[in-house]
């Protein structure tokens, strides 16, 4: 297992601002956060102020503060220091606040010191607009139709010599609601994502251009606004985990073994290993699940 640690730059830096208020601007309240906060409730970020809401996008460095990169050679040096293994993740996704040419000029500083550490850069698609080090790997978010723009960044930093993480947010968002029932969870990705959905993808066809030997790995996130404890956690990863690790290292969809028919029985056999490990896992009803004497229903 390699660790891979992520500090978020240049947006999703509000708290930094409680502490180095000269190096982060003001919170840029676009559409987004507004509609955000009148679902979820909470009040909209202020300077200065600490943030518990769910709006995400507002917040910046300054690429024209003078001790940015400063902060930022400590706080990546120290972190690259910290970790053995090979990668540092610099985020550079849900800038908004953040004007193009100031993010292009903050991710290609932030990702140049990570490279001077000897650690490989790591950052959301988005950072793909930017001049990144060579070798670079990017981590693509978007969906299984994925938006041109952000394909296109993928693909102008695998031109540069990088690798892609998928991590296609209807496919294998961890986070998303099984079904509109589901008590947790979220639905922005094309929501809510079933187990069939979380499976019948192949990572070579999300986006055009991006073939097997560009993609380094995929990734199944899971953000926890929604997710309160343990059991929760357990119960939105399992069965979709296992999607994602047969999307990852098996033959592509469509070879034998790899169907949605194969699958769902496969997995329906997990069920009794499951319960006997203790994993609160969803019994989804699109599986048949292999009962046992000792089975309690989840």
């Amino acid at each position: 297992m390699i660790v891979v640690p992520e500090i978020d730059v240049p947006g999703h830096t509000h708290a930094l601002g409680l502490s180095h208020p000269d190096l982060v601007a003001d919170p840029v309240i676009g559409e987004e956060v507004v509609a955000v906060t009148a679902e979820y409730g909470g009040e909209l970020p202020r300077a200065g102020a600490p943030y518990t809401g769910l709006g995400v996008g507002f917040s910046s460095l300054r690429a024209d503060a003078a001790g940015t990169e400063a902060l930022l050679r400590d706080v990546f040096g120290e972190v690259a220091a910290m970790t053995p293994g090979p990668y540092v993740h610099l985020g550079g996704d849900e800038a908004l606040g953040t004007s193009t040419d100031d993010y292009r000029a903050l991710v290609a500083l932030a990702s140049r010191i990570v490279a001077e550490t000897g650690k490989t850069p790591v950052a959301w698609h988005e950072a793909g607009d930017a001049d990144l080090p060579d070798g670079s790997v990017v981590q693509f978010w978007g969906l299984l139709d994925p938006d041109p723009e952000h394909a296109r960044r993928v693909i102008r930093a695998v031109s540069r010599g990088g690798q892609v993480v998928l991590s296609p947010a209807d496919a294998i968002y961890l986070d998303m609601k099984y079904d509109a029932s589901s008590p947790m969870g979220l639905t922005w990705a094309n929501g809510p994502t079933s187990v069939e959905r979380s499976y019948a993808w192949d990572p070579a066809d999300v986006i055009a251009g991006i073939t097997d030997e560009h993609i380094l790995g995929v990734e199944a996130a899971m953000w926890t606004e929604t997710i309160a404890d343990a059991a929760a956690v357990e119960a939105m990863a399992f069965p979709r985990i296992a999607s994602a690790a047969e999307a990852a290292w098996s033959r592509p969809l469509g070879s034998p073994q790899r169907d949605w028919a194969s699958f769902r029985a496969r997995v329906g056999r997990r069920g009794p290993a499951w319960r006997e490990a203790g994993i609160r896992f969803h019994a989804s009803p699109e599986i048949d699940w292999d009962q046992d004497s000792s089975y309690n229903q989840l």
